[in-house]
């Protein structure tokens, strides 16, 4: 059945979260889909960065830089789009 357009709208994916969870949906996404312009990847998260938590305490005995477990979301994912936004579940406001 035609509707008219020239090309169907993308399918669009929203993670909201970039914590182990999020990070890793997204770059499973990236590896899957690849450059397929049909699929959109957003991922919102609070901070613009992922914080390696498992190493922490090697940083805190000086063992390990801060550098090397801290990256920048952009940086990991090259092809999925990042918002950075404080997301409030318990406001609900009405519009």
């Amino acid at each position: 059945m035609a509707t008219g357009r020239d090309s169907p709208s993308p399918r669009r994916v929203l993670i909201l979260g970039g914590g182990f969870g999020g990070i890793y949906t997204a770059l499973e996404l990236e590896k899957r889909f690849g450059d397929r312009a049909d699929v959109e990847v957003t991922l919102v998260s609070r901070d613009n960065f992922f914080l390696f938590t498992p190493m922490l305490h090697e940083v805190a005995a000086c063992d390990v830089e801060l550098t090397n477990i801290v990256n920048p979301i952009r940086k990991l994912l090259t092809r999925t789009r990042c918002e950075v936004t404080d997301l409030d579940g318990h406001s609900r406001q009405s519009l």
